[in-house]
């Protein structure tokens, strides 16, 4: 079984977004052929239990299902980035909730820092269907060591979790701060032969959006002239990106972003 197909996501589609959705589906066919494109929705383990949130960013958990269910139909890959502090049975019992209110999910990134290991495998090995995607920060690699002075390697943890499809480096943890070229290139390197082992992809986030064309250049150019093998291109690796790609709005909520 190959790795998944790569892709370029945005993430935090609201009902009124699968215009846009359907967009973005047909820019990525012609631009990115080699990719789909991903339609990310943000659900909370707070949103999960419907409780009231005035962020623009996390829809009601009543609406998600229908959000991913229509930006399917528009052609994009419907994923729910979670992100939750529960652990254990807690932790179990939320995915099968989530899993239970939203039929149309067919990714779910695990926006947490150090997830139960055995409650993400199970959930990876029961849904075959639905590709797992975990997100790798700095925050995740230090927390696999906590009483050391010394964080783990992105590698240590995708072996930390067999059955998951996808590793998203992300060094801005969600805060949309440009990534490193020289570091992240250096980091999928580290990462290439345990992602080929596990037959996993590699992604990238971190000020990524409009103008991002000079940072993914810079990515590029590090990772041609790493010395030694393998060769990396960019079309191997998925995108995601939120932060740069948020509009204002006349009516900002107070606070928030």
């Amino acid at each position: 079984m190959p790795p998944p197909q790569p892709y370029v996501a945005v993430t935090g589609f609201m009902p009124d977004d699968v215009p846009t959705a359907q967009a973005c589906v047909a820019v990525v066919r012609e631009l990115a052929p080699s990719h789909r494109f991903m339609a990310g929705v943000l659900v909370s383990a707070a949103t999960l239990r419907a409780a009231p949130t005035a962020s623009r960013r996390y829809p009601s958990i009543r609406d998600v299902d229908g959000i991913l269910a229509q930006c399917g139909e528009a052609g994009a890959w419907p994923v729910v980035h979670y992100n939750t502090v529960a652990k254990g049975d807690d932790f179990a019992a939320e995915l099968r909730v989530l899993h239970n209110l939203c039929p149309a999910m067919r990714g779910l990134q695990l926006n947490i820092v150090c997830p139960d290991r055995d409650v993400v495998r199970e959930f990876a090995y029961a849904h075959p269907s639905i590709e797992v995607i975990l997100q790798i920060n700095e925050a995740s690699l230090k927390a696999m060591r906590p009483d050391s002075d010394y964080s783990g390697q992105p590698y240590e943890y995708v072996e930390n979790y067999p059955g998951i499809r996808h590793a998203l480096l992300d060094a801005s943890a969600g805060t949309g701060k440009a990534f490193d070229a020289e570091r992240t290139a250096e980091r999928i390197i580290e990462c290439y032969d345990t992602w080929d082992r596990y037959l996993t992809r590699g992604g990238v986030a971190g000020g990524l959006g409009p103008d991002c064309g000079p940072l993914l250049d810079d990515l590029r150019d590090a990772l041609i002239g790493w010395e030694g093998d393998p060769d990396i291109e960019l079309r191997e690796l998925s995108f995601d990106m939120e932060s740069n790609v948020r509009v204002p709005v006349d009516d900002p909520t107070p606070g928030a972003k």
